[in-house]
């Protein structure tokens, strides 16, 4: 991505070290823009007969359980299985004692990364996770190293956006003005696809 922005913009002022502090700045400007700070991301897993808990650490790469927000079934004549906290889940059945089989119709947390359903799955099912995914950026010793957790077909936006900031510390007001429109139109189609939208997508409030 260094490599890249560098080719953009051919000065001897732009640094690996400085390229990196203008794609942090646009890392970190998209994080503030979503009211979650967040992505939103999704993946699947599939329920077993008559068990109820869910290590989903073990079961999905790369989450982080604490930001799910949402579980599917796998097709819409399924209800969306809702989320309760421990207490609210238990207090709602309160003579359930886990032998109840059927189509999950709650979730709960029972540990970091284990949740459980009821009532239990009484067959395999494959169900959808929605879940956050923080930006990260890892920066290596290579110009090239710098990673961002970001969709690469939005790895251009943060080119642009970077390449926009570039230009302006060397004064390049031409490639400025274009890196700057081109980023803008990126931000907002990235914005629409990845920061989610409406109230049916909430996140566990442990996550604050």
């Amino acid at each position: 991505m260094v490599d890249d922005i560098q080719d953009n913009l051919s000065d001897d002022y732009l640094t690996d070290a400085r390229v990196k502090d203008a794609v942090g700045k646009i890392v970190r400007k998209i994080h503030r823009m979503s009211n979650y700070e967040l992505f939103k991301v999704e993946d699947t897993f599939d329920t077993v007969d008559s068990q109820s808990d869910y290590d989903l650490s073990s079961l999905i790469t790369n989450l982080d359980g604490q930001k799910i927000i949402r579980i599917r079934p796998p097709s819409s004549t399924y209800r969306e299985v809702g989320y309760l906290d421990y207490s609210t889940f238990y207090q709602t059945w309160p003579t359930w004692l886990g032998t109840t089989t059927g189509d999950p119709i709650n979730w709960t947390w029972v540990a970091a990364q284990t949740i459980r359903f009821n009532p239990i799955p009484n067959a395999v099912m494959t169900y959808t996770v929605y879940y956050w995914k923080t930006i990260t950026e890892t920066d290596n010793t290579t110009s090239d190293d710098t990673e961002i957790d970001i969709p690469d077909k939005y790895r251009d936006v943060v080119i642009d956006g970077a390449s926009y900031r570039c230009a302006r510390m060397i004064n390049d007001v031409e490639n400025a003005g274009i890196y700057k429109n081109d980023y803008e139109e990126g931000l907002q189609e990235l914005i629409g696809d990845l920061f989610p939208q409406g109230a049916g997508l909430k996140p566990d409030p442990r996550i604050y």
